[in-house]
């Protein structure tokens, strides 16, 4: 459920621990997708094989907008961004986001 939301949305605000789960899953994600849409030639069953990994909710089209969002790149398609505490349990909260090429407001 997390993971589908992350995909269709690109970005999430969670807990650090779930955040730290969710990038390992995402990562991978992202990387099956990439090497199975760009890299088949049948469309078909290359559609039925990222449907097959994806979660239910998300759709082969935003996966193949990723995978050619991050053709050129290795690996290191998310971040984890912190921004605070929060003050019912203490639990550290993190913004879980895909990487753009360019980061707004740093060097």
């Amino acid at each position: 459920m997390l993971l589908g939301n992350f995909i269709l949305k690109g970005r999430i605000v969670t807990t650090e621990a779930k955040a730290k789960e969710l990038k390992m899953f995402a990562e991978r994600l992202i990387n099956q997708t990439k090497s199975i849409l760009l890299n088949q030639r049948d469309e078909l069953s290359a559609v039925r094989l990222a449907k097959s990994k994806a979660p239910r909710s998300v759709k082969v089209e935003r996966l193949k907008a990723i995978a050619e969002k991050f053709a050129s790149r290795k690996g290191g398609y998310t971040r984890i961004i912190r921004k605070g505490i929060r003050k019912s349990d203490s639990a550290r909260i993190v913004v879980l986001e895909l990487v753009e090429d360019e980061l707004v407001g740093g060097k």
